[in-house]
C-alpha cells in the first residue's frame, strides 16, 4: 500500500515537473525555476520583488519571465511598456487568494476585475468623476477648501515638532471620502477616518511582510490547514474591518433618485447598470484606497525630499509667490505658468517610485499575443515594471538623484516631453489609474499651499532619512519636521 501511494506521488511530482517546464519552453526567457516554489528558492525574497527583477533584468534583458511561482512576463523597458498596455490584450488580471482577502463580492470593483464588469465600472467611476469636476470645477474648489483647512490646522500645532502625515492624510482622505459620500471630517473629529486609513495601511504592511502569505499564494490549499488558517484569517479579517467602513459609510448616504447626485454613491444608485449594494461597496473601497494612499505617500515624500534640498524647495516658493502670491490657495489654471513646479512634482513621483511589483496589479493575456517579439499565450500574468523603469530609463541622467531641472527644457518654460512620457507613476495604457486627474490636482495645490506658507526643515540635530519602509507601497519612515512660518505680506 506505502509503495504504491509512494509511486503515485512520484508519478505526480513527474508529471507536474513535465507540464511545468514545458510551459516554460514556451515563455521568454529567464532564471531557472522549480515546480511550485517557482523563483522563490533562487532568486526572489518578498517584499523585495523589485530589487530582483532589476538584477534579473541585467541578465535576462528587459522582456524575461519570472516564477512568482505562476510564470510572470515581466517588462522594464518604455517602449514595450507603451506597445503592450496600450491594446486590449493584456487587460485581464489574475484571480487569486490575495484578491480573495481584499474584496467584498464575485469579480467585484474595479481594480481587481476584469471582462465586461471591469470595464463598465471603469467607465462609470472616470464619467462619474469627470461629472463632478466639470462646469463649475466642483473637485477642484473641493480640493482648494480642503487645502485651506489644512494650512489652518497645521498653523495651530507645535511647528518646531510636527508630525505632517495626519495633516496631509486628512487632507487628502477627506477629498476622496467628499467624493464618495458627500462629506468631509473636521480636522478635530475625523478619528473615524483616519482609524479606517491607519488600519489601511496596516492591512497592507502586515499582508507585505507575512512569512506564511507567500506559500499560501504559492499553495492556496494551505490556508485551511491549522495555524496557516488563523494568521490567513486575521489577514482578512484587517481588510474586512476597512471594507465595513466603506459598507456603513455608504449605506448612512441619502438617496432621492429625483435628484442631481453630488456624490458617486448617489450617481451610483441612480445611474450604474449593476445595482448591486456588494458592487457598490466594492468600487468605492478601491477608489478609496487607490484615491488616497497613493496621493498621501506621495505628498509625504515631497516634504522629505524638500526639507533634505533647501535650494530646490526655495526655488519652488519663489515661483509660487511670483505666480499665486502668498495669500491665495493655487488653482489648476496656475500650474500652466509655473513649471518648476510640475518639474518637482514629477521628480518627486519618479524618486519615490511608491508602487512596487504587486501581484494584485499584475496584467493577464486574454488572448495569445507577442511581447518585445516574444509569443506570449494567453492566461499568462504580465507586469509592467514602471517601478524599475522610472529608476534606470537611460533618459533619467544620474537616476538616483534627486533634480527637478532635469524636467526643464532649454526654454526654461515648458517640460522635456520625452522625460515627462517615461514618468507614470499612474500606471499606462487601458488600466491607467482611473482616479489620476483628481490626484494630480491634490498634489499640485497640497504641495503648493504647504510650500507657500511653511518653510519644512529637518529637526535640529537631525538628517532626513529617505530609505524607504518596503511593501506593496513604499512608505517613508515616520520623521518629524521643523516648520517655519513664512511671513505674508500683511506681516503676519
Amino acid at each position: 500500500m506505502f509503495a504504491l501511494l509512494f509511486l503515485l506521488l512520484i508519478t505526480f511530482i513527474g508529471w507536474e515537473a513535465l507540464r511545468f517546464y514545458r510551459r516554460c519552453a514556451n515563455l521568454p526567457p529567464g532564471p531557472f525555476a522549480v515546480p511550485l516554489l517557482g523563483n522563490f528558492i533562487n532568486e526572489v525574497k518578498p517584499p523585495y520583488f523589485h530589487v530582483a527583477l532589476k538584477r534579473l533584468s541585467g541578465r535576462f534583458g528587459s522582456v524575461f519571465t519570472v516564477h512568482l511561482p505562476y510564470p510572470v512576463v515581466n517588462i522594464s523597458d518604455f517602449e514595450t511598456i507603451r506597445d503592450t498596455f496600450r491594446g486590449n490584450d493584456v487587460t485581464g488580471r489574475m484571480q487569486n487568494v490575495l484578491i480573495e482577502v481584499t474584496r467584498s463580492c464575485e469579480n467585484g470593483g474595479i481594480v481587481a476585475s476584469q471582462g465586461a464588469s471591469w470595464q463598465e465600472q471603469r467607465r462609470f467611476a472616470i464619467a462619474t468623476l469627470r461629472d463632478f469636476g466639470m462646469g463649475k470645477n466642483l473637485m477642484e474648489e473641493k480640493v482648494r477648501l480642503s487645502a485651506k483647512n489644512m494650512v489652518e490646522f497645521i498653523g495651530k500645532q507645535d511647528l518646531g515638532n510636527i508630525d505632517l502625515r495626519w495633516s496631509i492624510q486628512v487632507f487628502v482622505s477627506n477629498i476622496i471620502n467628499e467624493f464618495l459620500f458627500g462629506f468631509q471630517y473636521p480636522y478635530e473629529d475625523c478619528g473615524k477616518l483616519m482609524n479606517f486609513v491607519l488600519g489601511l495601511n496596516d492591512a497592507i504592511s502586515e499582508l507585505s511582510r507575512s512569512r506564511i502569505v507567500p506559500i499560501i499564494f504559492m499553495l492556496p490549499w494551505t490556508r485551511h490547514l491549522p495555524i496557516f488558517s488563523y494568521y490567513w484569517a486575521q489577514h482578512h479579517k484587517r481588510f474586512q474591518t476597512m471594507i465595513d467602513y466603506v459598507r456603513e459609510t455608504a449605506s448612512a448616504v441619502k438617496i432621492d433618485l429625483t435628484e442631481e447626485p453630488t456624490c458617486y454613491v448617489q450617481a451610483y444608485k441612480k445611474n450604474n447598470k449593476d445595482q448591486r449594494f456588494e458592487q457598490m461597496v466594492a468600487c468605492c473601497a478601491d477608489l478609496f484606497n487607490a484615491g488616497q494612499e497613493t496621493t498621501t505617500t506621495t505628498l509625504r515624500w515631497s516634504m522629505l525630499f524638500l526639507a533634505a534640498h533647501p535650494e530646490v524647495q526655495e526655488k519652488l516658493r519663489s515661483e509660487i509667490h511670483a505666480h499665486i502670491g502668498r495669500d491665495r490657495i493655487a488653482s489648476m489654471a496656475d500650474k500652466a505658468k509655473m513649471p518648476y513646479a510640475s518639474a518637482v512634482i514629477n521628480e518627486v513621483q519618479r524618486c519615490a517610485n511608491i508602487v512596487a511589483p504587486n501581484p494584485i496589479l499584475f496584467h493577464k493575456t486574454t488572448v495569445d499575443t507577442v511581447i518585445g517579439g516574444h509569443k506570449v499565450v494567453a492566461n499568462t500574468l504580465v507586469n509592467g515594471d514602471v517601478h524599475q523603469m522610472m529608476k534606470t530609463d537611460a533618459v533619467f541622467e544620474q537616476p538616483d538623484r534627486f533634480w527637478p531641472e532635469r524636467y526643464i527644457a532649454e526654454d526654461r518654460v515648458t517640460l522635456r516631453k520625452e522625460l515627462v512620457e517615461r514618468t507614470i507613476p499612474f500606471g499606462i495604457g487601458k488600466r491607467q489609474c482611473a482616479g489620476e486627474g483628481l490626484a494630480r490636482t491634490e498634489l499640485f495645490i497640497g504641495l503648493t499651499s504647504l510650500i507657500q506658507n511653511f518653510r519644512v526643515l529637518p529637526l535640529p540635530d537631525s538628517t532626513i532619512d529617505l530609505e524607504p519602509i518596503y511593501t506593496n507601497i513604499h512608505f517613508p519612515k515616520p520623521q518629524n519636521f521643523r516648520l517655519e512660518r513664512v511671513k505674508h505680506h500683511h506681516g503676519q
